[in-house]
This record gives C-alpha cells, sequence and structure tokens, in this order.
C-alpha cells in the first residue's frame, strides 16, 4: 500500500525527527497546523481556508488514500485523520506505533525532503459533519449525567472560560480503529 504512488504519505513527528528520518514521501505537516490555536477552545478545527491552504500545499487528491504517523503514540496521526474524516475522506490508514514501530522493524528510512507538487484544494465540510463537534459533545455529557451549563462552566471551566458548548471540539471516535495498521503491513 504505502510504496503506491497514488497514495499520500503524511507525517507528523516533531521537525527534529522528521529532519532525521522519515517515510520515503512522506510530507511534513506540523501538529499546529491542525488546530485552530484560538482560545477558549484552540483544539478546534481550524478555518477552512487555512485547511485548503495546508491540503494544497502537501498535494492532497481526494481520490488518494492517505497514510499518516507521528512519533508521539499515534494521537497527531489519529488527528489528521479525523480532520480528513470530518472533511468526508474515507481512503486512509495510520501506521500503529508510527515512526518508531517502522524504524523498529527495520522498515527503510530517509532524510530527504521530497517537496510534493501543490494542488489547488477547494474542501467543504459535508451535511451530516456540521455540528458534529457540538453533537458529541452533547452526547459526552448526557452519558455522564451533566447538563449543558454545569459541564462547560463547572468541569471544563478553567479549560473553556464558561464558553457555549459550541466552542467545543470532539476527539477522535473509536470506530476509527479501522484505520490503524502494522508497519509491516504497509510495505506488502
Amino acid at each position: 500500500l504505502i510504496r503506491s504512488e497514488s497514495c499520500l504519505i503524511v507525517d507528523l513527528s516533531r521537525t527534529q525527527t522528521w529532519q532525521r528520518a522519515h517515510i520515503d514521501r512522506a510530507v511534513h505537516v506540523e501538529p499546529s497546523e491542525l488546530v485552530d490555536g484560538n482560545k477558549p477552545a484552540v483544539g478546534k478545527l481550524p478555518p477552512l481556508a487555512r485547511l485548503e491552504a495546508l491540503f494544497s500545499r502537501i498535494g492532497y487528491a481526494p481520490d488518494q488514500h492517505v497514510i499518516a504517523y507521528d512519533d508521539e503514540g499515534g494521537g497527531w496521526a489519529a488527528r489528521f485523520l479525523w480532520t480528513l474524516a470530518m472533511l468526508g475522506h474515507r481512503k486512509m490508514s495510520m501506521i500503529d506505533g508510527g515512526i518508531i514501530a517502522w524504524a523498529e522493524e527495520g522498515l527503510p528510512l530517509t532524510a530527504e525532503v521530497v517537496d510534493p507538487a501543490p494542488r489547488t484544494v477547494s474542501l467543504q465540510v459535508p451535511r451530516r459533519n456540521r455540528g458534529a463537534d457540538d453533537a458529541a459533545f452533547v452526547d459526552f455529557v448526557q452519558r455522564m449525567g451533566l447538563d449543558r451549563q454545569s459541564a462547560v462552566a463547572g468541569e471544563f471551566g478553567d479549560l473553556m472560560d464558561g464558553e457555549p458548548v459550541r466552542e467545543l471540539c470532539c476527539a477522535p471516535s473509536p470506530i476509527f480503529s479501522t484505520w490503524i495498521r502494522r508497519p509491516s503491513t504497509m510495505v506488502r
């Protein structure tokens, strides 16, 4: 799968890790490019224009299979794939164990930087995903037996400064575990 020229390989490792070694043809994305960064909910998706600029820079195409990995346990790789899922992309995988597992299995690495041909990318959030952040949080609040106001002003008060629920963002869903693949299965 990873040897296919039609797949996009995305490295979300720390810059120093990326510079030392990464998977051949991988493009580097800084994790900060995947979040809005504005208080009170810094982890929200960034504005669509920022995502379009990012996806254009890395050479993204909607028909590609996207493979993501990082060097910190998979959180940023999962966040990248979740971002893709929020945009309606479905062909994706995450390397289980990231670059660490890849290296431990003796799979090839390079320090060569490949600049992909930039593309003009136009993104849309599918209707089914609009408001998904709110829906996930409301479901969580209900399952925990809380009400919206106490959850925002109480348990999450320091984080959220009492902002309304619409400012929250959800984490990747457990149903996305089918994205995860061992490194050795990626090179067959």
